[in-house]
């Protein structure tokens, strides 16, 4: 196990900081990043004092390396009372819940979570507030799509960016938006959803490597420790303002290469890759984030970004863990 670790001066900036960090939807995979690069960092006493974690119903979470975490429910959000705090908010119905749901009752069942958060916004004013949003906020042309009967997921993000841009303006709070695209990285869930995470489940296990898209697919990857790390570089940066970036990774890789790149690094390339013919006539299904804005915040904050292949490694890494 290769633990979650930020780049020192960024650890030594949150040890002198003090604030208060609570973080919503703490148990999903970003959360549970988070709460193990501030374990890592404050270490027990300081993670104990400072620390606290909510997810969608309370109970107990443990991380790599053994570190047990207490989860409130997030109803227990509006009686917490900090001094100067940072908050963490990845709290948000998936897309698969999406398509399970009526838009209206996903619509109302995010925001039920979206009030939860302006009135602690409102009533803690946090020095500084993160939000994950998604890269899926986007329509054609990078427009911001507006079309919430076929794009519930990314229309209510925008509106969440919308929503708290406007609260922490009010309550003097710098935010932090940052519209995630592709990650990969320990406690990556949805194991059949992702394609790097299916593509390693198969090449681990000794199989072919199964890829179902018959047109081109073009991903950029980026660690989920490194956003995490960015997070709260961005929160911690002096004198700062509020910042807004997608993730990318330092290449674009088409679904074909990436499945080729896994086998290599799990050392099996004499895996069979199967795939139906591409049809080179149909548009690529191109999910890449501008990663311009993020680049600019990772090297003022000295946070070197992993590579594809060290992103492979370390996501099969943790899959041989929970095997």
């Amino acid at each position: 196990m290769i633990p979650l670790a930020l780049p020192p001066a960024i650890a030594d900036s949150l040890r002198s900081s003090e604030a208060h960090i609570l973080v919503t939807g703490a148990g999903g995979w970003i959360g549970s990043a988070t709460l193990e690069l501030l374990a890592q960092a404050l270490g027990p006493e300081g993670f104990r004092r400072r620390v606290r974690a909510f997810a969608s119903r309370s109970r107990s979470l443990t991380l790599r390396g053994g570190v047990s975490v207490e989860l409130a429910g997030l109803e227990s959000l509006a009686r917490v009372e900090v001094g100067p705090a940072m908050l963490f908010h990845y709290a948000f119905l998936t897309r698969e819940k999406a398509s399970a749901m009526s838009i209206e009752a996903y619509r109302e069942a995010n925001a039920r979570i979206s009030d939860r958060l302006t009135e602690a916004v409102a009533r803690l004013r946090p020095k500084a507030m993160f939000l994950a949003s998604s890269g899926a906020v986007y329509g054609p042309g990078r427009a911001f799509d507006e079309d919430i009967a076929r794009n519930p997921y990314g229309v209510l993000k925008r509106r969440d960016e919308v929503l708290f841009s406007q609260a922490c303006q009010a309550a003097g709070t710098r935010l932090a938006i940052a519209r995630i695209f592709n990650l990969s990285g320990p406690y990556i869930n949805k194991l059949d959803s992702y394609a790097l995470a299916s593509f390693l489940v198969d090449a681990l296990a000794g199989r072919p490597i199964a890829i179902r898209a018959a047109q081109r697919v073009e991903r950029s990857y980026v660690h989920v420790g490194d956003v995490a790390a960015l997070a709260l570089a961005a929160l911690l940066e002096s004198g700062a303002e509020s910042v807004t970036f997608d993730t990318a990774g330092e290449r674009v890789v088409e679904v074909g290469e990436l499945a080729a790149l896994v086998r290599d690094v799990v050392g099996r390339p004499d895996l069979e890759i199967r795939r139906p013919p591409v049809d080179t006539g149909r548009p690529a299904d191109r999910y890449v984030g501008e990663g311009a804005a993020m680049s600019a915040l990772a090297g003022r904050c000295g946070v070197a970004l992993l590579d594809l292949p060290a992103q492979i490694r370390r996501t099969a890494g943790y899959l041989r863990e929970i095997r």
